[in-house]
């Protein structure tokens, strides 16, 4: 089984990485999952987030880990934007078909059509 791991993009902060040894926790309940953003001083911020994506627990063909949203070069395919729950690139990793990502639909909003 993989990690459990998220990301999560805010326009003002970027891109986060969250995982057990990350600076952020993530709250699941009954709304938007709330990031909580842990300061040196012991304090902690936190927001509503918009979006979350979680890890496929796939990686590329240079090692890098696939996340919901990325958008992976598939061999027979065609450039593919990842979406739980995976199942055409869990295919291509079966047959060794992924290749390297592209990017992800933040960068390219405008000229990718999610499948």
């Amino acid at each position: 089984m993989s990690e459990t791991k998220f990301r999560v993009y805010e326009e003002n902060l970027g891109m986060l990485y969250v995982t057990t040894e990350s600076d952020y926790t993530l709250e699941f309940g009954n709304e938007k999952p709330i990031l909580h953003m842990h300061c040196s001083d012991g304090d902690f911020d936190y927001f509503h987030v918009d979006n979350l994506m979680q890890y496929s627990g796939l990686k590329d063909s240079t090692g890098k880990d696939i996340y919901e949203n990325d958008i992976v070069y598939l061999a027979g395919y065609g450039d593919y934007v990842a979406k739980f729950p995976f199942i055409e690139l869990y295919e291509a990793g079966m047959e060794g078909d992924i290749g390297g990502i592209i990017g992800y639909t933040y960068e390219y909003q405008d000229t990718i059509n999610p499948n």
